[in-house]
């Protein structure tokens, strides 16, 4: 279980920093 959170919160600071990027551009 811990793996998959940790997972899960990877992956909503990758999406976060892809829409970061995308505001920047």
């Amino acid at each position: 279980v811990a793996g998959s959170e940790e997972a899960f919160i990877v992956g909503m600071v990758g999406v976060a920093t892809s829409e970061k990027d995308a505001v920047r551009d």
